[in-house]
């Protein structure tokens, strides 16, 4: 993580490691690269990385700082907002699919599948600093029946108020309602909204 502007690109063509790879999958939703390397050179690695970005305020952040990233960015993360269980059309990916009727594996499934998706992804905004984790129900405020869970959830240093993805029944809710999230026995309002909750300008 870099703190402030960013004066210059940093330089790691010195390294001494073998067959590194940057790639940009753009997974956090920030601008930046991941290294490929192999094991036995992470340790090297990481600490060059470090050394040369340390006169540009670059400082190491944990797995909940990645993870957090990529929740306000609206990203989905395989094993919460996708899955065996999660449709594309259910995690909101289905512009992805490409249906041509050139019966690739699967194609008639998934046609059938788009057509009445039995679920929808849909961002949630909370208030305070509670925030609704994986698996909290989501609960209709009118009378308490469940749409469905959460996926991912946080609160959002970005934003200051907290965040979630979940997966509720499809047609029941959208943008602008109101549900609630259970969270820990305490039932929380939560808003529907677009996302990503945040999109960094360009």
């Amino acid at each position: 993580m870099i703190n402030g502007d960013i004066k210059k690109s940093l330089d790691l063509t010195g390294m001494q490691v073998h067959r590194q790879h940057a790639i940009r999958t753009g997974y956090t939703g920030e601008d930046g690269f991941e290294v490929l390397v192999g094991v036995e050179h992470a340790e090297a690695t990481f600490n060059a990385i470090l050394a040369a970005g340390r006169p540009e305020g670059l400082v190491p952040c944990g797995l909940a700082c990645r993870d957090t990233l990529r929740l306000e960015a609206g990203m989905p993360l395989y094993g919460h907002e996708l899955g065996e269980d999660i449709t594309p059309y259910e995690a909101g990916l289905g512009k992805v699919v490409r249906l041509t009727g050139r019966g690739f594996v699967g194609e008639d499934a998934l046609t059938k599948l788009a057509e009445h998706p039995k679920r929808q992804l849909v961002g949630l905004k909370g208030e305070g600093k509670r925030a609704a984790r994986a698996e909290y129900p989501v609960l209709a405020p009118e009378r308490g029946e469940e749409l469905g869970k959460i996926t991912s959830g946080a609160l959002s240093p970005t934003l200051g108020y907290p965040v979630a993805m979940a997966l509720i029944l499809a047609g029941k809710k959208q943008v602008g309602d109101a549900v609630i999230v259970d969270v820990r026995g305490s039932q929380l309002p939560f808003e529907i909204v677009p996302l990503p909750f945040y999109k960094k300008e360009r």
